[in-house]
């Protein structure tokens, strides 16, 4: 007597699991094969250093659900399937990502290659072996966290030139990488230290005799991420030297706290200032222009408050 059963399991019965791996691709329909549902497991992808958007990102172009121009071609849609970007190939993610001539002045200018791409090589491993790296390029970045942030800016430099008619500029695209990038190993990916009791003094503490003290702020404030800064100087008895507060524009919080010090620091100069000690509140502005790619003026003192 005939009866129904599901192929895909041993007992015959259907299971939610196998109908996934199905749906996922991860099982050949004809041949039966579940050898490479291992292969498929992505679970690495959640544990990047980078935003949860990047996160999706990154699942998108493995699974290839990435509106490139090929993929909107191959659903059927009549479409111009060339780069828009070089207009030399056709776009599919190895050549959007790898091969096209204006990306490859994006890598090279951040200083990362991954440009070997083998044509039997799958994108999760390409991925994966990338934005896995942890040695450090610069600014205490890592390669991969360069990598994950240089795919998506050169993914929304693609958009913006396809929908907005923006060119697409290398150099400025390795910019926001970088800029993007520094963001966050500063505000997200500072090392956990175990909990202890410290004493801090909350209190202004006088520069030393001959020299002025420079305190600033950044902020930002509403949807539309507008930042703005201010300051204010003074000498080694407390005497009120100099402030200023000033609208910074469009930004995000670390930005403004870097052009509270760059405004600060501007004053100072124009009011001949030799000798100055710079003091915020922000530890991720400090570390980032402390680090060994960023340097000052000798005369500059610059510490946390």
């Amino acid at each position: 007597m005939d009866s129904i059963s599901w192929k895909f399991t041993s007992s015959g019965e259907f299971s939610l699991k196998t109908a996934y791996a199905l749906a996922c691709s991860s099982i050949d329909p004809i041949l039966n094969e579940t050898n490479n549902v291992h292969a498929l497991d992505l679970r690495w992808i959640w544990k990047l250093q980078c935003y949860p958007k990047m996160k999706m990102f990154i699942w998108q172009c493995i699974r290839k659900a990435l509106p490139l121009k090929t993929s909107i071609c191959a659903r059927g849609v009549v479409i111009n399937i060339v780069c828009p970007l070089c207009a030399s190939g056709v776009e599919s993610f190895v050549h959007l990502f790898v091969e096209c001539l204006a990306v490859k002045e994006v890598w090279t200018a951040l200083n990362i290659h991954p440009l070997s791409w083998s044509r039997d090589q799958c994108v999760s491993k390409w991925i994966k072996d990338h934005a896995s790296r942890k040695d450090i390029i610069s600014m205490d970045i890592s390669y991969g966290a360069t990598f994950i942030f240089g795919l998506w800016e050169i993914w929304l430099g693609r958009n913006a030139l396809v929908f907005e008619n923006k060119a697409f500029n290398p150099i400025l695209i390795r910019k926001k990488t970088v800029c993007k990038a520094a963001e966050f190993v500063y505000l997200n990916c500072n090392p956990s230290t175990p909990n202890a009791s410290s004493v801090f003094s909350i209190g202004w503490e006088a520069p030393p005799v001959g020299w002025w003290k420079l305190n600033t702020d950044g902020s930002c404030q509403g949807n539309q991420n507008l930042i703005g800064g201010g300051g204010l100087i003074r000498d080694s008895n407390g005497n009120w030297i100099h402030g200023f507060i000033k609208f910074l524009g469009e930004g995000n919080s670390l930005l403004a706290e870097l052009w509270a010090i760059c405004e600060g620091l501007n004053l100072a100069k124009h009011l001949g200032c030799i000798r100055i000690i710079v003091e915020t509140d922000s530890s991720a502005a400090v570390n980032l222009i402390n680090s060994k790619d960023c340097e000052l003026p000798f005369w500059i003192s610059l510490r946390q408050k």
